[in-house]
Parts: structure tokens; C-alpha cells; sequence
């Protein structure tokens, strides 16, 4: 098997994102363009609320192996704006809490 870029890894991780939020009923919607603020938004169709995302990839601690919070932080135009940073691991999302400092596994309310 061919290796793949660490490029190609992070789309799929942003494809994975995206699925893992179409299975969750959000309708999702990706930037056509690598270099965009938002990677993704999707919206909760029930309650119209709606989440703008910027998928990151995990990092993981070398002590233990275990998911960090140490991840790309956003800049302070998105966190003005309300951007989420996102990754995607194992089945699982998580996200960075308002002030980038503590990981939270995302559930489908409005978070």
C-alpha cells in the first residue's frame, strides 16, 4: 500500500468529519478551497443552529499515546467569529471549548 500524504490524510479526516456529521442527521457543507477560515458547516436541520468548523488533525501524547488538546489553535479572527476546531478520531469528534484549552467530545445538541 502506497503511503499517503500528510495532506491526503488530512482530507480524509475532513471527509470522515463530514459523514460522521451527515450520519447524525446535520446537513454539511465543505469549503471548495484548501485555504478558507471555515473547512466546513454544518447545520442541525431541527433547530437551524449552525456550527462553522475548522477540521484539525489529532495529536497524540508520547507519554501514553492518549488524544491532546494540542492542536492547531485558531486564530482570533475565527474565534471571533465562532469557529470550531474539530477533529475527527476513531468514530469520534472532539472540539476545542471557547478559550482553546480543554478537548470535548462533540454530541449532537448545540455545543
Amino acid at each position: 500500500m502506497p503511503k499517503i500524504s500528510s495532506h491526503k490524510k488530512g482530507g480524509l479526516r475532513e471527509l470522515n468529519l463530514c459523514a460522521f456529521l451527515i450520519e447524525r442527521g446535520f446537513e454539511v457543507f465543505r469549503n471548495t478551497t484548501p485555504d478558507g477560515m471555515i473547512d466546513i458547516i454544518a447545520v442541525d436541520i431541527d433547530t437551524m443552529y449552525t456550527h462553522y468548523i475548522d477540521s484539525k488533525s489529532p495529536i497524540f501524547s508520547q507519554k501514553d499515546g492518549s488524544l491532546t488538546n494540542r492542536i492547531s489553535i485558531l486564530d482570533t479572527n475565527q474565534i471571533s467569529r465562532g469557529i470550531k476546531a474539530m477533529i475527527y478520531n476513531d468514530n469520534k469528534v472532539y472540539y476545542l471549548d471557547k478559550d482553546n484549552e480543554e478537548l470535548k467530545e462533540f454530541v449532537d445538541e448545540a455545543t
